[in-house]
C-alpha cells in the first residue's frame, strides 16, 4: 500500500491491500465471536465493542487530529471547509458514505483528501457493528451446527459479491466504499475463520502447500498487474481476496515447505504489528504537502513521494504504534473496569474530535477572499522565500 500511494510503478495495484486486511480482520474477529458463541452461548457484546474501542480509536483519532490540526496551513482556502466535512464524517465513523456520495474515484483522484484512506476503517466499523448480532442470528438459526453456519456465512458472502458485480459498472465509487458491496471480503475472511476453527483443513500435504503458494502469489500477481484502469472491485477483487482467504486456510496446517515460514520471519512480522499505524500515517504525509501542487500526489518528483510516504512514514508509524497504539490496547486502568468506561472514553473522544471538525468547518466558511474571487495561496506556500532574479547586463 506504502509503495502504491508513492507512486512505485511495480506496485500499481498495490491497492489490493485493503481486500488483504479486509479478510484478515473477517477471519479474526469471527473466529473470536464464534469462540465467545459456543462457549458462553452469546458474544459479550460490551467487551467485544470495547476491545475494538481500544485497538482501532486511539490511533485513528491521534491521527485524524493532527492531520485536521495541518489542514490550515497545507489547504488551499477554497478547499478547507470540503476537507473539514471530510474530517467530520471521518469522526463519525462514515468517511466511505462520505467519499462514496462525493462520487469519489479511489483509484484515478490524484488530489484526493488526506483522510481518504479512513475509508477501509469505516468499513470495518461498521462491519463490527453489525456482525457479532448477525453472527449470534446465524447460530441461533442453525442450532449450533458449524455446517449450517458455515452455508449462512457464504449465502452473506455470495449475496454481498454480486451486489458489487451489479453496482461496479452503475456506480464505481458506490461499489468501492459501500459496506454491503465490500462486507463479502470481510464474510470471506469469517467463512474460513468457520471452516479451520478446531477443524484444520484435511488434504495431502502437497495440496495444503501448492494452495497457501497459488494463495501468495495470487495476491503479488494482483498488486503488480492491477492498476488504475482495472475495474474494480468487480471480479477483480475475487484475486486478492481469495489468495489471502487461501493462505490463511492452509497455513492453518503447519508445515516447513508452505509460505507461512516465509510470513513469520522476524521482518515480516515486525511490519505486520506495525501495519495500522503505518497505514494511517503514511497518507497524510503524501497527500497534505501536495495540496497545493498541480496534480496532487502525482505531481510531487518520485524521490519527495518516497521520502515522504515511506522514509518519514516508518519511523512515525513506529511512533504511533509504540506510544500510542500498544498502550491503549490493554491499559490497566481500562482492562480491569467495566467494558462500559472504554465505551464511554470513546463516545466522549469522537464527540470531541467532531465538535473540534465543525469549529475547523466552521472558521473555513468564515474565511474572506481576497479581491477579483481568488483564494489566497495556502500559508505554507506564501511562506516559502522567492529568491530575488538577477538583472542581466546588456552588453
Amino acid at each position: 500500500m506504502l509503495l502504491y500511494h508513492a507512486g512505485v510503478v511495480p506496485f500499481s495495484g498495490g491497492y489490493v491491500g485493503v481486500d488483504v486486511f479486509f479478510v484478515i480482520s473477517g477471519f479474526l474477529i469471527t473466529g473470536h465471536l464464534l469462540t465467545s458463541i459456543e462457549r458462553d452461548g452469546r458474544p459479550h457484546f460490551a467487551d467485544f465493542y470495547a476491545r475494538r474501542a481500544r485497538r482501532i480509536l486511539p490511533a485513528a483519532l491521534v491521527v485524524l487530529t493532527l492531520t485536521a490540526l495541518a489542514l490550515p496551513i497545507f489547504a488551499p482556502p477554497l478547499s478547507l471547509a470540503g476537507q473539514f466535512k471530510a474530517a467530520i464524517a471521518t469522526a463519525l465513523y462514515v468517511p466511505n458514505l462520505w467519499f462514496a456520495a462525493q462520487d469519489t474515484d479511489y483509484l484515478a483522484d490524484h488530489a484526493a483528501s488526506p483522510f481518504q484512506h479512513y475509508w477501509s476503517l469505516g468499513v470495518e466499523e461498521q462491519f463490527y457493528l453489525l456482525w457479532p448480532l448477525a453472527l449470534l442470528g446465524l447460530v441461533l438459526l442453525a442450532r449450533g451446527r458449524r455446517a449450517l453456519v458455515v452455508a449462512g456465512i457464504a449465502g452473506l458472502a455470495v449475496t454481498s459479491f454480486v451486489l458489487g458485480l451489479i453496482a461496479t459498472p452503475w456506480n464505481q465509487p458506490l461499489a468501492f466504499f459501500w459496506l454491503p458491496t465490500r462486507a463479502w471480503e470481510l464474510l470471506v475472511g469469517g467463512l474460513v475463520a468457520a471452516l479451520v476453527l478446531d477443524r484444520p483443513p484435511r488434504a495431502p500435504r502437497w495440496i495444503v502447500v501448492a494452495g497457501g503458494w497459488v494463495g501468495l502469489l495470487a495476491v503479488v500477481a494482483a498488486a503488480v498487474m492491477f492498476d488504475g484502469r482495472t475495474v474494480f472491485p468487480g471480479t477483480a477483487a475475487a484475486v486478492p481476496v481469495l489468495g489471502t482467504a487461501a493462505v490463511i486456510y492452509f497455513g492453518s496446517v503447519r508445515g516447513p515447505l508452505g509460505p507461512t515460514k516465509l510470513l513469520s520471519i522476524e521482518p515480516v512480522q515486525r511490519i505486520g504489528l506495525m501495519s495500522y499505524a503505518l497505514y494511517l500515517v503514511h497518507w497524510p504525509l503524501l497527500a497534505l504537502p501536495s495540496m497545493s501542487v498541480p496534480g496532487g500526489v502525482g505531481g510531487l518528483p518520485l524521490w519527495q513521494r518516497l521520502g515522504l510516504g515511506i522514509v518519514l512514514a516508518v519511523p512515525a508509524g513506529w511512533l504511533l504504534h509504540r506510544f500510542v497504539e500498544e498502550p491503549t490496547r490493554s491499559p490497566r486502568g481500562l482492562t480491569s473496569r467495566p467494558p462500559r468506561l472504554t465505551l464511554i472514553a470513546a463516545a466522549l473522544a469522537t464527540v470531541l474530535m467532531t465538535l473540534g471538525a465543525v469549529a475547523g468547518l466552521t472558521w473555513s466558511s468564515s474565511r474572506t477572499i481576497t479581491a477579483g474571487g481568488e483564494a489566497p495561496a495556502p500559508p505554507i506556500v506564501r511562506r516559502t522565500p522567492r529568491w530575488p532574479r538577477r538583472r542581466c547586463r546588456r552588453t
